[in-house]
């Protein structure tokens, strides 16, 4: 996680702004979303431990977008992989890369197959653990109302 924040900060730098900003915004989603999971891990673990009121909307909400982010990096990711070898040997023969850097157009081909792939684990990852957050909010909805149904049992 902390690789892909490093490299956004650094496309902030040198992309422009706006498109920059709404990706940054997203990925902000998603670190909230792995605060949110490790919360209700923790209530799920120790049920005495409560969590807010307003913690399953939140989670909801944040699984949402981060669900979105995920599979917008995913989908990215395999688009960049079917681009033909000879696109990215011309776009990289315009940026002069190849001699600005020592390395092959093959070398570069491979390091962005490479990147994509790993962009594409990134974009799944996120997209799956939304999911099973999704889960496991029913399963703590379920024990936090099988619950109050045994304390209003009880009650005279």
């Amino acid at each position: 996680m902390g690789l892909f924040s490093v490299i956004m900060l650094m496309a902030a730098i040198v992309l422009p702004f706006a498109p920059i900003l709404v990706m940054l915004i997203m990925f902000g989603t998603v670190i909230m979303h792995n605060v949110l999971c490790l919360r209700l891990q923790k209530s799920l673990l120790r049920p005495a431990q409560p969590l807010q009121p307003g913690f399953p909307t939140q989670i909801i909400l944040m699984s949402v977008l981060a669900f979105i982010y995920g599979v917008y990096i995913l989908f990215t990711a395999i688009k960049m992989q079917m681009v033909p070898e000879e696109e990215w040997i011309r776009n990289f023969s315009e940026q002069k890369i190849p001699g600005a850097t020592g390395a092959s157009n093959e070398q570069l081909i491979g390091a962005m197959k490479i990147w994509m792939v790993l962009l594409g684990i990134h974009g799944a990852a996120i997209a799956v653990n939304c999911v099973l957050s999704s889960f496991y909010l029913n399963h703590w909805k379920k024990e936090h109302a099988t619950a109050e149904n045994n304390d209003q049992f009880f009650d005279i």
